[in-house]
């Protein structure tokens, strides 16, 4: 629809200049300021919206994540994705994120999530980390040795985890996939989202990346006895609810790397409360309990700068309580909320519930970090589902806690800061320090 006339001018932020952008930000860049200490400055400084430019691009950040949910996202004006074309993503034509105008990615929306509610659901889940539970304790108990003590085995236990995802989606054990395989896809999305795990060929781009994840997640559905042409057609006319690698594409880029990243803050998170892990292990499986626990982690460990991929502004539209106007064409970004605390500790994790209002609340407060509105995350209930089951099988064999922290002392809160400290790797926050932890077998 046409927009109605701006009313207001557009958030504040650091002057730009034309096609070059804000010189303050590009500064920030070359001067090597991390993006969340630049983010949080201009929160603290402009408030809860703030705008910069990155060349020509616009963009609009919003630190409030209440204002993002309940506001900005579920308007019809910020409700469009970038068009890219094709090649520059492995995602094939019926993915989601490729289709501007919310109303043609409605159709698709709908048939995708069905078929997620009736073949990716918390049985499915289960029965794919069941079958990598074994890797995942060996991974561990190798990592720990003799003494227990050891860091968290990174790489085995994503590779464990994609697996369990590609089950997930293929019905598969093997999903068509050896180990080499494996290996070659976590590569390969390394590259594509420009992560120091990544390969070093200074030669490839990410239009090579994103090809290599499309040969093998094309390999990985072979055992569903779908053709190549079949598994690539979209009727833009009938949504079809096979649209199987659209669907196992946005899992694995947007899951293959979160989902191991997330359970590793969890695991360091809670070496600081084994009693919380205590209270998981005695109510078991993905109840109410686990998911809060998870849900606060989430919001307390930042895993990227922003909440999800951002939305583009499709027409001028009025922010009236704040009395600014989002501009057309600009970047609409959501900044994660555990990067407001900086490098202090988060609070302690809360683990009783009053069974009413305030857990409703709880439930929706954890739904936010999937975004809201007409391009909300489509897969938020088997996100939770994966990544609360996936913390239920490590702790139904392990006790971990951070050495020399229980015993309290002048070292105790560096030792907690330096386990949750993180730092940027390609469009994710990751872990700075390699922290050694105490496993203890239960």
């Amino acid at each position: 629809p046409p927009a109605p006339p701006a009313r207001h001018p557009p958030p504040p932020g650091p002057a730009a200049l034309p096609m070059l952008g804000s010189p303050d930000f590009l500064w920030a860049t070359i001067s090597g300021e991390p993006l969340p200490s630049t983010l949080r400055r201009y929160a603290h400084t402009y408030g809860p919206l703030f705008a910069f430019s990155t060349g020509p691009v616009k963009q609009v950040w919003c630190a409030d994540d209440v204002l993002a949910t309940t506001t900005l996202l579920p308007l019809e004006a910020c409700a469009g994705r970038s068009e890219l074309p094709g090649k520059a993503t492995p995602f094939g034509r019926g993915f989601l994120f490729l289709t501007r105008e919310p109303e043609a990615a409605a159709p698709r929306r709908e048939a995708q999530r069905t078929w997620l509610r009736e073949h990716a659901g918390a049985t499915q889940v289960a029965v794919a980390l069941a079958e990598a539970a074994p890797t995942v304790h060996q991974a561990i108990e190798a990592a720990a040795g003799e003494n227990g003590v050891g860091s968290w085995p990174r790489t085995p236990i994503a590779s464990a985890l994609l697996g369990a995802l590609l089950r997930v989606f293929t019905g598969s054990t093997t999903a068509g996939l050896g180990e080499e395989d494996v290996g070659r896809l976590l590569t390969a999305l390394s590259g594509y989202r420009k992560r120091s795990s990544g390969p070093t060929n200074p030669l490839a781009t990410k239009e090579d990346y994103a090809e290599e994840v499309r040969v093998l997640l094309l390999k990985a559905l072979e055992v569903t006895g779908m053709t190549v042409a079949e598994l690539d057609e979209v009727d833009e006319n009938r949504p079809n609810p096979q649209e199987l690698l659209p669907l196992l594409t946005s899992a694995c880029v947007g899951g293959g790397e979160i989902f191991p990243l997330l359970l590793e803050w969890c695991v360091r998170r809670l070496a600081l409360q084994p009693e919380v892990q205590d209270a998981l292990r005695v109510a078991g499986g993905d109840g109410p309990l686990m998911r809060r626990v998870v849900a606060q982690v989430m919001r307390q460990c930042p895993y990227s700068p922003a909440l999800g991929p951002p939305r583009k502004v499709l027409y001028d539209v009025d922010v009236e309580d704040h009395h600014y106007t989002l501009p057309e064409g600009a970047l609409l970004f959501v900044m994660h909320p555990g990067l407001e605390r900086g490098s202090a500790l988060p609070p302690p994790l809360r683990i009783r519930g009053d069974g009413g209002a305030a857990d409703e609340e709880e439930q929706a407060v954890a739904l936010r970090m999937f975004g809201a509105g007409p391009r909300s995350c489509i897969a938020a209930e088997t996100s939770f589902a994966f990544l609360g089951q996936a913390l239920a099988l490590v702790l139904k064999k392990w006790r971990w806690s951070l050495p020399g922290y229980e015993d309290g002392g002048d070292d105790a809160d560096h030792l907690a800061r330096d386990l949750l400290a993180y730092t940027g790797d390609g469009s994710l926050l990751v872990p700075l320090h390699d922290t050694p932890l105490k496993f203890e077998s239960v």
